[in-house]
C-alpha cells in the first residue's frame, strides 16, 4: 500500500505533468475549457488527491497523439490511473513499445485495435 502511494506521489510529480494551467497554455485555450475536456474523458487527467488538482501527462497534447486521445480512452473504459498504466506499458503486440510510443511512431491505428481486447483479457481475469 506503501509503495503505492509513494509511486503515486512519484509520478503526480514526474517532470512531464502538468497543470489544468500548464495544459491550457499548451493548448491554447481557458483552464475552463481544460476542466471541460477532463470531465468528457477527451484527455487523460489525474487528481492530486492532496491539493485537488488536476495533473495532466504532457505528451498527450503532441501530435498525433492529441487526436487518438479521446478515441483511446472511450475504447479503455478504465479509472485514469489505469488509462495511464496501459498507454505506457510496454507490450509484445506492440513490438515490446508502450501504446504511447507506437502512436508516437505512426501505428496509431493498432493501437486502438489492441485497447480492446487487451481490456477484455483483463475482466476475464477477474470475473
Amino acid at each position: 500500500m506503501q509503495g503505492d502511494r509513494n509511486y503515486i506521489r512519484e509520478r503526480l510529480a514526474a517532470l512531464d505533468m502538468v497543470s489544468g494551467e500548464q495544459a491550457a497554455d499548451l493548448l491554447g485555450i481557458s483552464s475552463a475549457d481544460v476542466e471541460l475536456l477532463v470531465e468528457a474523458r477527451l484527455c487523460l487527467a489525474l487528481k492530486n488527491g492532496i491539493t485537488h488538482d488536476w495533473r495532466l501527462p504532457r505528451w498527450q497534447f503532441e501530435q498525433p497523439l492529441w487526436s487518438l486521445m479521446p478515441q483511446i480512452l472511450a475504447k479503455l473504459e478504465t479509472s485514469r490511473w489505469g488509462a495511464l498504466a496501459w498507454l505506457e506499458t510496454p507490450l509484445g503486440g506492440l513490438g515490446g513499445v508502450s501504446p504511447r510510443t507506437a502512436v508516437e511512431r505512426g501505428q496509431g491505428a493498432r493501437v486502438l485495435q489492441m485497447a480492446i481486447p487487451l481490456l477484455v483479457k483483463i475482466r476475464s481475469r477477474t470475473a
